[in-house]
């Protein structure tokens, strides 16, 4: 359930880079991972330019670079990230505040990692935080309660749609559909999220399919893409 409460306390960490590069049976597909500018993404030894994007409060945040990769063995999601893929690839932090101080450095750090196959995406997430004060609270699909990290995709790149898929710190999933018509809660896709604890963080591992995203047929792919956590205590 969203409510206006949600809303304001969401701590939107608009980390990541603006474009990924996919590889599908044979045919290069790029992927774009908005954030409130341009960037560039360097993968397989190969130097793709970004695209700005039309968020003019953006402009003092620098561009930022990703390099993913392509896996050949895909994870065993459990939320432990302790599959040998995840050693490919890099972390990517350094999220900012959206609430209470917009822009400003975040409470804990937070750390995300994306890979790709030719059937899925797969998205790992480290939260770092006091772990006696994780808040983690069971529920139904699509209830916001307690600690959450999530990502939305908007695979048409047109800034208007988007996907969005999320997990508690207590491994419970949302999905939501977002276009001009508002945030559709009972749209259900077939996706999986687990989660796991650490001494200093919580992880999350989500397996995307994506035979559950809509994008264009274009033979190049733009996509945005969001990454954000909210700690429900502050």
């Amino acid at each position: 359930m969203i409510n206006d409460a949600y809303i304001r306390r969401r701590l939107v960490m608009r980390a990541v880079l603006v474009l990924i590069t996919f590889l599908f049976c044979g045919h290069k597909m790029y992927a774009g991972i908005e954030v409130l500018t341009g960037s560039s993404v360097t993968t397989a030894g190969s130097s793709i330019a970004g695209s700005s994007t039309s968020s003019s409060v953006a402009d003092s945040i620098p561009d930022r670079i990703y390099t993913t990769q392509r896996l050949e063995v895909p994870p065993v999601v459990d939320g432990k990230l302790d599959d040998a893929c995840w050693q490919l690839g890099e972390w990517q932090g350094d999220y900012k505040q959206f609430v209470p101080v917009y822009n400003a450095a975040p409470s804990f750090p937070t750390e995300i990692k994306v890979l790709y196959n030719n059937s899925s995406l797969f998205v790992a997430i480290r939260a770092y935080d006091q772990m006696d004060k994780v808040t983690k609270r069971l529920g139904r699909r699509d209830n916001y309660l307690g600690d959450i990290v999530g990502i939305q995709i908007d695979s048409y790149h047109d800034r208007r749609t988007a996907y969005e898929f999320n997990v508690t710190a207590a491994g419970q999933k949302m999905d939501i559909k977002h276009s001009d018509d508002g945030w559709d809660v009972n749209w259900d896709a077939v996706w999986y999220a687990k989660v796991a604890y650490q001494e200093d963080s919580w992880t999350a591992e989500m397996e995307i399919p994506l035979s559950q995203l809509r994008y264009s047929p274009d033979p190049v792919q733009v996509w945005g893409f969001d990454s954000w956590r909210l700690i429900d205590r502050l």
